[in-house]
Protein backbone atom coordinates (compact mmCIF):
# COMPACT_ATOMS: atom_id res chain seq x y z
CA UNK A 1 0.00 0.00 0.00
CA UNK A 2 1.31 3.44 -0.91
CA UNK A 3 1.37 6.09 1.80
CA UNK A 4 1.01 9.82 1.47
CA UNK A 5 4.27 11.68 0.90
CA UNK A 6 5.49 15.05 -0.24
CA UNK A 7 7.98 15.59 -3.04
CA UNK A 8 9.90 18.84 -3.46
CA UNK A 9 9.02 20.52 -6.77
CA UNK A 10 11.19 23.61 -6.23
CA UNK A 11 12.08 25.97 -3.36
CA UNK A 12 9.00 26.53 -1.21
CA UNK A 13 6.71 24.16 -3.14
CA UNK A 14 6.00 20.49 -2.41
CA UNK A 15 3.66 18.14 -4.25
CA UNK A 16 1.54 15.68 -2.27
CA UNK A 17 1.81 12.23 -3.86
CA UNK A 18 0.13 8.82 -3.41
CA UNK A 19 -3.37 10.19 -2.82
CA UNK A 20 -6.79 9.47 -4.31
CA UNK A 21 -7.46 13.08 -5.44
CA UNK A 22 -8.43 13.11 -9.10
CA UNK A 23 -5.74 14.67 -11.31
CA UNK A 24 -8.39 16.70 -13.14
CA UNK A 25 -8.74 18.77 -9.93
CA UNK A 26 -5.13 19.94 -10.27
CA UNK A 27 -1.95 19.10 -8.43
CA UNK A 28 -2.10 18.94 -4.62
CA UNK A 29 0.58 21.24 -3.25
CA UNK A 30 1.90 22.57 0.02
CA UNK A 31 3.63 25.87 -0.58
CA UNK A 32 5.23 28.83 1.16
CA UNK A 33 2.75 31.70 1.32
CA UNK A 34 3.78 34.75 -0.72
CA UNK A 35 1.88 37.41 1.20
CA UNK A 36 1.84 35.96 4.74
CA UNK A 37 4.29 34.21 7.02
CA UNK A 38 3.70 30.47 6.84
CA UNK A 39 2.61 27.62 4.63
CA UNK A 40 -0.59 26.93 2.69
CA UNK A 41 -2.10 23.81 1.19
CA UNK A 42 -4.10 23.56 -2.00
CA UNK A 43 -6.37 21.10 -0.13
CA UNK A 44 -6.90 22.99 3.16
CA UNK A 45 -7.86 26.63 3.63
CA UNK A 46 -5.72 27.32 6.71
CA UNK A 47 -2.38 29.08 7.06
CA UNK A 48 0.17 26.91 8.88
CA UNK A 49 3.23 28.05 10.82
CA UNK A 50 5.51 25.27 9.55
CA UNK A 51 5.82 22.85 6.65
CA UNK A 52 5.43 19.95 9.10
CA UNK A 53 2.15 21.36 10.39
CA UNK A 54 0.84 21.91 6.84
CA UNK A 55 1.83 18.37 5.87
CA UNK A 56 0.20 16.80 8.94
CA UNK A 57 -3.07 18.73 8.54
CA UNK A 58 -3.25 18.10 4.78
CA UNK A 59 -2.63 14.38 5.23
CA UNK A 60 -5.24 14.21 8.03
CA UNK A 61 -7.82 15.99 5.84
CA UNK A 62 -7.14 13.65 2.91
CA UNK A 63 -7.45 10.60 5.18
CA UNK A 64 -10.70 11.93 6.68
CA UNK A 65 -12.13 12.42 3.17
CA UNK A 66 -11.10 8.92 2.09
CA UNK A 67 -8.40 10.20 -0.28
CA UNK A 68 -5.37 9.08 1.70
CA UNK A 69 -4.53 6.17 -0.58
CA UNK A 70 -4.06 6.22 -4.34
CA UNK A 71 -6.78 4.36 -6.19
Amino acid sequence: MKTLKIKKVYAGVYEVINHGWDASNGRLEIYKSDCQEGWKSSYCDSLFATLSEAKAETFAALECDGLGVAA
